[in-house]
């Protein structure tokens, strides 16, 4: 059984609780904001901005990781061509600690128009002589309910982020527009209930902010820096509660992956 990190299994509470401080922000550690384009690959591009971080926090060097390569490891793991995208956050923790990526100078990342003239041809063995970069150690953060150790739970994600992880996030999309802080919050229908979700959505969580009036998790987005604050988009504790779905924490990366692929 995983054990789950920074969780007091006999309290039922995360193991630093009430001894939070009231903001965490790791957009330091973070390397540049990416665009995904017109495709559906925001999961590898929060996957991979994950393992830059860490990359970029234990070896203090910034690499440029192949989010094109990404997709083609987590389609070929789902039997699907690399044309094809959009799979179950967690899924990417165990196909990325399974094969490597190379970075995106040896395999650039290309639009929906471009990657659809060649959607069968595998990256070439030289390529993939150098897809070199995963994920060594993860831990999936199960459930979406406000209580316990699940993604929906805002004091266990705080205390997760206070202890230096960042956290690749699954949600359903259902905002519409931020307010004057650039924060996006639930939206209610004329009836005063949540808005169904339009579709889903994976950003990684960088930190947390409850100095305001309104407490906000601080997400790395893939839609390019226009786009909410400098490319962050900033999620109420309330959207997260009500909208989370699955996640997981790269704990360390291995840079010497095997790359053979058999």
């Amino acid at each position: 059984m995983q054990t789950i990190p920074f969780w007091d299994e006999q309290r039922n509470h995360p193991k630093d609780f009430g001894m939070l401080p009231p903001a965490v922000d790791h957009r330091n550690n973070q390397t540049p904001i990416r665009h995904q384009k017109d495709r559906g690959t925001c999961v590898c591009f929060a996957t991979l901005a994950g393992i830059e971080a860490v990359i970029k926090t234990q070896e203090g060097r910034e690499v440029d990781l192949s989010e094109q390569y990404a997709n083609w490891v987590l389609m070929s793991g789902e039997g699907n061509t690399q044309c094809d995208d959009g799979l179950r956050t967690t899924l990417a923790a165990r196909y990325l600690s399974q094969r490597g990526v190379c970075e995106e100078m040896d395999l650039n990342y290309e639009d929906r128009t471009t990657v659809f003239g060649h959607c069968c041809i595998d990256p070439s063995p030289s390529i993939k002589n150098k897809a070199k970069f995963g994920i060594k150690e993860f831990a999936i953060i199960e459930g979406f309910g406000a209580l316990g150790p699940s993604l929906g739970n805002t004091d266990y994600l705080e205390s997760v982020l206070h202890n230096g992880h960042d956290i690749v996030f699954g949600m359903h999309v259902a905002w519409g527009d931020h307010d004057e802080n650039f924060v996006y919050d639930v939206i209610l229908d004329g009836s005063g209930r949540p808005i169904p979700p339009g579709g889903g959505h994976a950003m990684l969580a960088v930190g947390y902010d409850r100095t305001g009036p309104k407490p906000f998790f601080i997400m790395k987005n893939s839609w390019g820096e226009t786009e909410g604050k400098n490319g962050y988009f900033f999620l109420s504790y309330a959207y997260v509660r009500r909208y989370a779905k699955n996640g997981f924490i790269i704990k360390s990366v291995n840079t010497n992956m095997p790359t053979v692929w058999q």
